[in-house]
């Protein structure tokens, strides 16, 4: 298991973010971004499952606001990453699953965006690309 991270330790995560292409849309879209924080607490003795505490930045972008994000020392790896490439692969991960399922396309006719593709390595942008063609 991953030691605890330090205070002010950068972490990243990923988020299921809902918009609106357009004020007067009703049409609610979904894209998977990629947040983070530096560690504020941690709970070294706790009983607790989640006893570390990421303070969320605010992304005036995607309008994500500020909040405590409380993950456990195994979502290190899993869900929660030292490297925005790391949660850029997790992001393309859950991207690339939701557009699998069949209720999506009925749903939402086009595929999801992604802002963290640039984060990627040149063959990952590729696939990702050939999947959105594929699907689309």
């Amino acid at each position: 298991m991953t030691d605890y991270p330090e205070i002010g330790t950068v972490l990243y995560s990923t988020l299921e973010h809902r918009y609106r292409e357009d004020s007067k849309s009703t049409l609610w879209r979904t894209e998977y971004i990629i947040i983070y924080g530096a560690v504020q607490k941690v709970l070294k003795r706790s009983n607790l499952n989640k006893n570390i505490c990421i303070g969320i930045e605010r992304d005036r972008e995607q309008d994500v606001f500020p909040y405590p994000l409380w993950v456990s020392r195994a979502d290190i790896g899993k869900s929660v990453f030292y490297t925005e490439k790391e949660a850029a692969k997790e992001a393309k991960r859950r991207t690339e699953r939701e557009e699998n399922t069949s209720l999506y396309w009925l749903r939402e006719k086009q595929p999801m965006r992604r802002p963290w593709s640039y984060l990627l390595d040149e063959e990952e942008r590729m696939q990702a690309y050939e999947f959105n063609q594929e699907q689309g």
